[in-house]
């Protein structure tokens, strides 16, 4: 006696595609959030301490964020 194969369905592949459509627009949006954030905190360091400062600073706001999300 055979055991029957279970069968592929596509129940919820609508559900499925909506949620990785939100989620890459979740993540596409953070990326720009974290990229303005650096910008605006590397060019606010740039006009108080210069262009070095900056440019870590900017770095290390970008870390933070990723990290914290």
């Amino acid at each position: 006696m055979t055991t029957p194969r279970p069968t592929r369905s596509n129940a919820g592949a609508s559900a499925q595609a909506t949620y990785h459509a939100r989620l890459q627009a979740t993540r596409t949006r953070r990326w720009a959030v974290r990229a303005a954030l650096a910008l605006i905190t590397g060019a606010v360091v740039w006009w108080l301490l210069g262009w070095q400062a900056a440019i870590a600073t900017a770095a290390v706001v970008a870390v933070a964020d990723l990290v914290h999300h």
